[in-house]
């Protein structure tokens, strides 16, 4: 029922038909009983009733506007709380965490809620005045009982209807508030964005833009900056101008545009994340794994004679593998500092253990007394300095920590303590990946991007949710921007953040499939156009080669104005004029190209293919069979000769020219097609039937199936048959000729 609801909010975000969506949502409650909106919906139909009838007596009302967007966005909210009560219904995870919510029986009231963080904060400080003996116990059961508070605190959030001023005025004075922890911050801020990605809500979002612009810790701030960014949806038309007052917020901030221009980056290295991996298990990890057993035996000082006496024999060996390692590790040293995600595929099978079950864990800060990781515990206590110490030199997003924690909690136990002890003072012979400042903005922004791709990728139930990380109209591609045209066009930095996106797109190494691809065009026709000439040529072969051959087309024409004498503005016009069949237009370009490269050999055939096909065979030949002398092996050089020759009337000696590249070339259909014109315009019309038949089955063998009529080919190659008096009725006949199966 999630989709009526959602067709029922894309028809009133399109045409703001307040009578039509009222009546469809009286509908919807009766058939999913949903009747405790029933009240809301007849007391906004009383409203516009009233309108109505003062309207139709002919009164003047000035507020008549104002009143109608009011009751706009009544039923917008109401719409919105709709989706949310459906999705307890029908949704797993959202059924779940009402059941949890209802059974907790928690009164998150503003002021309790409040008081409860304030008071977590107050008892945790108190905790220094305690005896030692009791300290810790004491410890772990606040830990406790305050992550399960928060764990139904991130519930409340995610099913939590449209906010109100008196909501969203809460949150913001709650998240801005230092007397509460920043850890707690954090985890809220990552509901009220999954909330707001699943169910948009302006007020929620508004909250994130007015965190990121206060005076909070850093953590909080990219968190919300990230959050609001990811929560934007310009598919929310009615909602269009309160996300552009979010987004002046944004830019107007000191650092919101070198931010925004940051994080376009870091979403594009996150999605990149399952072709990097690829990348380290094919080519990296084959060497880290020779490797690993010579690591383990020089920590554990266990090395044997055997081992000895082979590295006296043979000291090039280990000094070979090192040298491979250093190589390996170097290169991953790149790619974490140009941001890319390297830990993704190592914890990928981590992520199943219990911590990860539940879904506030995956939004959930790291730190180290989480009580609902085992990391103190169970292990010695040396092996906490160990776990300690490998994170320190580890850039870990804040998932891949608990997985790491939990991993090393559960190895540490049965390793020996000497090889503790080397572990320790080695930092877990671990090598730091990148000499980066982990509590700058940049870095937290980029781990909790990662962060997040690992929930829409790896948690059990990620299907229940909207992927933030793939358009919301288009879920099947993958989105990589992060400004849209419809709340950012006229924004200052917009422009520049486009072609910065676009420059970096084209030189990662990633794989460009056609979800990559058809987000690059989606990109790229909500971007201005550039001023410079590179950024102009670069986006119309982009166009041409992906999709759009039109607005290609018409680019390099406006360029071929501008630059007449630019070889690649005439080699990008010529090509797109010559595909659109626009002959003259074409050779005007292969005019200037063949000055400007005589010897050019395609400039050279391409001029002369529009010299043929404008009409000027005899003007072509002699260059035609100039090309032909110096390249008799290039078979496009014989196509368009043949082609002349035929238009010139030299249809038998084509005949003769076509049987020999049908020969070499006995897959083209296309020079089947053209054996059977040169066979026909000779006058052995039997011989040509049979060729076009051969040119059919051919033809359907390439296009996989397609149902092919001779005569569209005829009609596409028309003005060589005519020019042969070959007229519309024996084109007809043939056709006939062609189509009747012989007996």
């Amino acid at each position: 029922m999630d989709n009526a609801i959602q067709t029922i909010l894309k028809d009133f975000n399109a045409h703001r038909r307040l009578s039509n969506t009222l009546t469809r949502l009286s509908k919807l409650i009766e058939q999913q009983a949903l009747y405790a909106f029933s009240g809301d919906v007849d007391e906004i139909r009383r409203n516009y009733d009233l309108m109505l009838d003062f309207m139709r007596r002919g009164y003047t009302d000035e507020r008549r506007n104002d009143l109608y967007d009011e009751m706009i966005g009544k039923t917008y909210r109401l719409i919105q709380n709709i989706q949310v009560e459906l999705k307890k219904k029908d949704n797993p995870s959202y059924h779940d965490a009402a059941y949890r919510l209802a059974s907790s029986r928690i009164d998150f009231d503003p002021d309790a809620i409040r008081q409860r963080l304030e008071d977590h904060v107050a008892d945790m400080a108190m905790l220094s005045l305690e005896a030692p003996e009791s300290r810790e116990e004491h410890r772990r059961q606040l830990l406790q009982a305050h992550d399960a508070y928060m764990e139904r605190l991130f519930d409340h959030i995610l099913l939590s209807n449209q906010w109100n001023d008196a909501d969203a005025s809460f949150y913001r004075m709650l998240l801005t508030s230092p007397a509460i922890d920043t850890v707690d911050a954090q985890w809220i801020v990552g509901a009220i964005m999954l909330a707001c990605v699943n169910v948009f809500d302006l007020k929620k979002l508004e909250v994130l833009a007015a965190v990121y612009v206060a005076d909070v810790a850093e953590s909080v701030r990219q968190r919300a900056l990230v959050g609001w960014a990811l929560s934007l949806d310009g598919n929310q038309t009615l909602m269009v101008e309160g996300q552009k007052r979010t987004v002046d917020m944004i830019v107007e901030h000191d650092k919101g545009v070198e931010h925004l221009k940051e994080m376009q980056i870091q979403l594009m290295t996150s999605v990149n994340a399952l072709y990097d991996d690829e990348c380290i298990k094919r080519d990296i990890m084959p060497t880290l794994l020779k490797q690993g057993n010579m690591d383990l035996a020089q920590l554990s000082k266990d090395i044997t004679q055997s081992s000895d006496l082979h590295d006296i024999l043979h000291p090039e060996d280990s000094e070979n593998m090192m040298s491979e390692v250093e190589t390996v590790m170097n290169r991953m040293k790149e790619m974490a500092a140009k941001g890319r995600d390297i830990y993704y595929g190592g914890f990928c099978q981590a992520k199943r253990y219990s911590f990860f079950s539940k879904l506030s864990h995956w939004f959930e800060p790291f730190f180290w007394d989480n009580p609902s990781v085992d990391s103190g515990s169970a292990e010695p206590e040396d092996a906490r300095e160990v776990i300690k110490s490998m994170l320190s030199a580890l850039p870990f997003c804040d998932n891949d920590k608990y997985s790491f924690v939990i991993l090393c909690s559960k190895m540490m136990t049965q390793v020996p303590a000497n090889l503790r002890k080397a572990m320790i003072e080695n930092k877990g012979g671990v090598m730091p990946m990148a000499a980066e400042d982990m509590t700058s903005a940049s870095f937290i922004r980029r781990n909790y991007l990662h962060d997040l791709f690992r929930f829409h990728q790896l948690y059990a139930m990620k299907d229940n949710f909207v992927d933030c990380f793939r358009m919301r109209q288009r879920p099947d591609v993958v989105n990589v921007f992060v400004a849209d045209d419809r709340l950012f066009g006229d924004t200052d930095g917009y422009k520049e953040m486009c072609y910065d996106a676009l420059r970096f797109m084209d030189s990662m190494d990633t794989r460009k499939d056609e979800h990559y691809l058809t987000t690059v065009l989606t990109l790229l026709a909500a971007v201005p156009m550039p001023l410079r000439l590179s950024d102009r040529l670069f986006v119309a072969h982009y166009l041409w080669q992906h999709g759009d051959k039109t607005t290609a087309a018409t680019m390099y024409d406006v360029m071929a104005a501008e630059y007449p004498d630019n070889e690649y503005v005439l080699r990008g016009a010529a090509h797109s004029r010559l595909d659109r069949k626009d002959y003259l237009a074409a050779l005007s370009c292969y005019d200037r190209l063949a000055c400007i490269h005589e010897d050019n050999v395609n400039y050279l055939l391409n001029r002369s293919l529009c010299l043929v096909m404008s009409g000027r065979v005899e003007e072509a030949m002699p260059t035609l069979h100039k090309l032909y002398y110096n390249n008799p092996d290039n078979m496009d050089v014989v196509r368009v000769m043949l082609w002349g020759m035929m238009n010139q009337g030299n249809s038998e000696q084509a005949v003769a020219e076509y049987e020999k590249l049908c020969a070499k070339c006995p897959d083209n259909a296309d020079d089947r097609l053209n054996y059977g014109y040169s066979l026909w315009l000779s006058g052995r019309v039997a011989e040509a039937v049979e060729v076009f038949r051969a040119y059919l089955a051919m033809a359907g063998r390439r296009d996989k199936g397609t149902s092919r009529s001779i005569y569209s080919s005829f009609e596409a190659d028309i003005n060589l048959l005519q020019s042969q008096g070959i007229d519309e009725t024996a084109m007809h006949l043939m056709a006939d000729a062609v189509d009747v199966c012989p007996e």
